[in-house]
């Protein structure tokens, strides 16, 4: 049995516990009302383990609300970065569970919003967004479904649109040919893909017409 000795309100208005004469962690003042901690109330280890795993939820439901007021996080991103806060992974992947349940965090609308801003906003191929999603911790079922939208694109219509606005002027030279190539392949596109596409537009600037860019 333990004893509660003191307790103090700490500068982030929180309330510092201290039993047996030893400081033991500190609560918000729900935690205190709801246990009804008060000095001189006497503890078991239970009791201080079910105090501390109820303060600890609610503190990661607080990080989490917050850290979602400034942007999106697949569920994986934003159980990584409650630990970070040094929040215990139990208590984070609680906290994260509930902010799926009030529909705060979704994996699967996270990857499909992505994946569109991805290919539309930064003209990546499906293979880069593959590997981005995968980066961001989205499960793989959502990442399967976010690809599978663009199933139906081909796309040569998009990689000679990037051409055209960005490296069509020096194309018929050697030095040309191989930037675009370099800039494509760093989008994700494959060689074979971006040089069929340069080999196209170099027989025919109007090969793609504007229906299909």
């Amino acid at each position: 049995m333990a004893e509660i000795t003191d307790i103090t309100l700490t500068k982030r208005g929180r309330y510092a516990l201290f039993i047996d004469g030893e400081f033991a962690f500190s609560v918000d003042d729900e935690t205190l009302v709801e246990n009804h901690l008060k000095k001189g109330k006497i503890l078991n280890d239970d009791d201080i383990s079910a105090i501390r795993g109820q303060n600890d939820y609610r503190y990661a439901k607080q990080q989490a609300l917050k850290l979602l007021s400034y942007k999106d996080y697949t569920s994986q991103m934003l159980v990584q970065r409650l630990i970070q806060k040094e929040i215990d992974e139990d208590s984070a992947v609680r906290a994260v569970k509930r902010m799926e349940e009030l529909g705060l965090v979704n994996d699967l609308d996270y990857a499909m919003r992505c994946s569109r801003d991805l290919m539309n906003l930064k003209s990546w191929s499906t293979n880069r967004i593959k590997m981005e999603l995968k980066r961001r911790l989205v499960p793989e079922y959502a990442i399967d479904e976010a690809i599978a939208q663009f199933d139906e694109l081909d796309p040569e219509p998009k990689i000679a649109k990037i051409i055209l606005k960005k490296y069509f002027r020096d194309l018929d030279t050697p030095k040309g040919k191989n930037r675009a190539a370099a800039g494509l392949c760093r989008l994700g596109y494959s060689p074979g893909q971006v040089f069929a596409v340069i080999s196209n537009l170099l027989d025919d600037p109007d090969y793609y017409n504007e229906h299909d860019i």
